[in-house]
């Protein structure tokens, strides 16, 4: 390949006529040549990209062209015209001068890396030389996946006087000190600090007193990030507390009972249960026999 001036002579006494007079020397003619391929060096405005970031990729040509256009870049990837995108779309393409162009580069998942080329014979120089082939140097690290935490509860019920253990387990590992209780949303209930590294976290979860119902514990989305910086997807769980102590109340059939006589005892409680039983009652100034358990919330004695 050259790049400068050529020169066409022809030297007296080159050749001769019919009748052997010698020729003279003709005037030099000097030519302008090149034929040195341009090439294409291209950069990227960062070596790493997570969720919602773009890149600005930048094309740079060793000569002007004319032929380096939008059009290299109207159809979709991974087969952009005369450029090749791995990992991602290119968009936004601005021609800055005619040796510098620009495009945006916007990450696609589940890509990890990204990479961009130039094919061979995608354009020409003003003398219409075809350029060589360029891409990036190095690939761009993509990580655009949100974290997820998943969060599980032992027991999954609770009841007075009981706590459950809480464990977040992590989709990756994230810094230390990144997910805090404060990060943490909980109903029903109050929980102590997050202990634990990398993807397992664990606390405890104490129910709020004369509660019944259904307990939440949520991580909202963006309550933290992982090592790329991406913000983490929500996760929440949900609880069955019943903290309220049941009652029962106590009637009688009769409000003075003579000798001979019987009065039924009818017990009934706020909540059904299977462990209520004639055991339970204290009983003075008489006895109580024939226990029937009426329903789960009703029992007689009479």
């Amino acid at each position: 390949q050259l790049s400068g001036a050529a020169n066409i002579a022809v030297a007296a006494g080159a050749f001769s006529d019919a009748a052997g007079n010698v020729s003279t020397a003709a005037a030099s003619l000097a030519l302008a040549v090149n034929t040195v391929s341009p090439t294409v060096s291209i950069a990227s405005s960062t070596s790493t990209l997570r969720n919602n970031q773009t890149a600005l990729i930048t094309f740079t040509l060793s000569a002007a062209s004319t032929t380096f256009t939008a059009a290299d870049f109207t159809a979709v990837s991974p087969a952009v015209a005369n450029v090749t995108v791995t990992g991602g779309t290119l968009s936004n393409f601005i021609s800055v001068s005619p040796t510098v162009y620009t495009a945006v580069f916007t990450p696609s998942s589940p890509a990890t890396s990204g990479t961009v080329s130039v094919a061979a014979g995608s354009f020409t120089d003003a003398n219409g030389n075809q350029n060589l082939a360029g891409g990036l140097a190095t690939p761009i690290t993509i990580d655009i996946v949100a974290p997820t935490v998943t969060i599980a509860a032992a027991p999954s019920t609770v009841r007075s006087g009981q706590t459950s253990q809480l464990t977040f387990t992590l989709s990756e590992a994230i810094a230390v000190g990144s997910l805090t209780a404060a990060d943490v949303a909980v109903t029903g209930g109050t929980i102590g600090a997050l202990t634990g590294s990398g993807t397992v976290f664990t606390t405890t979860f104490t129910p709020t007193a004369n509660f019944s119902g259904n307990a939440t514990v949520t991580v909202g989305a963006g309550a933290f990030t992982d090592t790329a910086g991406n913000d983490n997807a929500s996760g929440t769980l949900s609880i069955a507390v019943d903290t309220i102590a049941p009652t029962v109340a106590i009637t009688s059939s009769a409000s003075s009972v003579a000798s001979g006589s019987t009065a039924t005892i009818t017990f009934t409680l706020s909540e059904a249960s299977t462990d209520f039983a004639a055991s339970d009652v204290t009983v003075t100034g008489g006895s109580i026999g024939t226990w029937t358990a009426v329903s789960g919330t009703v029992y007689t004695a009479v």
